[in-house]
């Protein structure tokens, strides 16, 4: 894991979750560890992170989809975070966190909404 993709993760996580709540209860649900390495129009490289999570919050079960953007040249970093219950996740969520590397069909961005 290299440098950058070590402190994103990081950086992600800090942002997602609370911090009890990563040192005693947060896992990554195995099998949703995505990156997507690619290039903005102007050639600037840039990284796409899918993660999810299952913690608890007040002994409520919550999977933490996020979605990390980060741009090593510019060092700009966005992410966005969805929570859900579990079945919600496996309902909804889980088809949300597979990524489209090679680009979207319509032009857009990956990633919804941005």
């Amino acid at each position: 894991m290299t440098r950058t993709r070590f402190l994103l993760v990081i950086s992600c996580a800090g942002l997602v979750l609370p911090v009890s709540a990563i040192a005693s209860q947060a896992n990554f649900v195995p099998g949703t560890k995505h990156t997507c390495n690619l290039h903005l129009a102007t050639g600037q490289p840039y990284v796409l992170q899918y993660r999810t999570f299952r913690w608890k919050k007040n002994d409520v079960e919550i999977c933490t989809t996020a979605v990390a953007y980060y741009a090593p040249v510019s060092g700009e970093f966005l992410w966005q975070a969805s929570d859900y219950t579990p079945d919600e996740y496996f309902r909804y969520g889980k088809n949300d966190s597979k990524p489209n590397c090679g680009g979207h069909p319509s032009g857009n961005s990956p990633v919804a909404g941005w």
